[in-house]
Parts: C-alpha cells; sequence; structure tokens
C-alpha cells in the first residue's frame, strides 16, 4: 500500500488494512521520497532540508502511520525508497514479489492532472503485478475509519481482446 501522507492516501491504507485482513494477507506501507531536482546553475542555492532530513522526516512520519493503523493481531511493515515514485513502487512490488498494489488516486482532472500528473496512472500501466486503484468516496471523506469492505459486485469492463478476456 503506497502513501503520499495525505488524506486521501491514508484512506487506501485503511482500504488495503482491511483487504487484507479479509484475505488473510500482510500490508506493507510504502513512501516514495521525491527529491527536489535541481534546475541548471542552481546547484549552490540551499534547499530547506538535506537528503538525509527529509529520509528521517518521511520515515519517522511512515512509522507513525504504520503504528496508527496496525490492529492488535496485525502490523504493518514500513518500506521508504527515493526515486520518482511510480519507478520506485513498481520496482518495490518487483523485488518484494507483491501479489497487489494499492493506491489511492487525488481524482486530478484537466490542468492539475497536466501539472501534477498521475502517480497512481503509470503504476498502473507499469506494474509488475494487479493494481487496485481507490479513490475515497465522497460521503467518507475526513473519516478515520476503516472503509467498509464489501464486495458484492465487480464490475470487469472487457472489449473483446485477448488482454482485456484475461
Amino acid at each position: 500500500a503506497t502513501t503520499d501522507f495525505s488524506e486521501e492516501s491514508q484512506s487506501g491504507v485503511r482500504y488495503a488494512v482491511a483487504f487484507a485482513q479479509k484475505l488473510g494477507a500482510t500490508v506493507a506501507l510504502l513512501h516514495v521520497i521525491e527529491l527536489p531536482s535541481r534546475m541548471a546553475g542552481m546547484e549552490a542555492v540551499p534547499l530547506a532540508c538535506d537528503d538525509s532530513e527529509w529520509a528521517a522526516l518521511a520515515g519517522a512520519h511512515l512509522k507513525k502511520l504504520a503504528q496508527r493503523e496496525s490492529k492488535k493481531d496485525f502490523r504493518l511493515t514500513t518500506r521508504l525508497r527515493t526515486g520518482k515514485p511510480f519507478h520506485e513502487i513498481c520496482a518495490a512490488a518487483a523485488e518484494s514479489a507483491a501479489d497487489l498494489i494499492v493506491i489511492a488516486t487525488h481524482g486530478y482532472t484537466g490542468a492539475q492532472r497536466v501539472l501534477l500528473g498521475s502517480t497512481a496512472e503509470c503504476v498502473v500501466r507499469h506494474a509488475p503485478c494487479p493494481v487496485l486503484t481507490f479513490r475515497q468516496p465522497a460521503t467518507s471523506e475526513g473519516s478515520r475509519r476503516p472503509p467498509r469492505l464489501k464486495l458484492r459486485k465487480i464490475l470487469v469492463p472487457i472489449d473483446f481482446s485477448n488482454l482485456s478476456k484475461a
């Protein structure tokens, strides 16, 4: 389960935990630090935090999130990586032989999507395993409770190609 520490991604983590508990699976929380890129000629300009400070802050935040979302009989593990988020998420899934990636989507459209990109979309395109994208329902915004996990109806879009048939 991936997290960028936003409310959307924390809801996705809660969904992943509920899903894993139903299936008897384990959950590893993954956060990817995307270090700010340096523009040519700007190497001497100091940043607010150096790389090790970013890693320490993110690691502490990740551990706190894992502790908060762990249950009495269910513990989350944590992983911290540095690089381009979609690439590192896919690499981590391949290295750990993950069965599923759970990633929340912010639902950006239009100019926001063009400017901010879509990590979830890139993960779906490049992942070595199935990807479950999670969009926080409007009714549960800000809710700390895990989403109700009722899978009674599953929609499977198909265009009759071999890929969609599989």
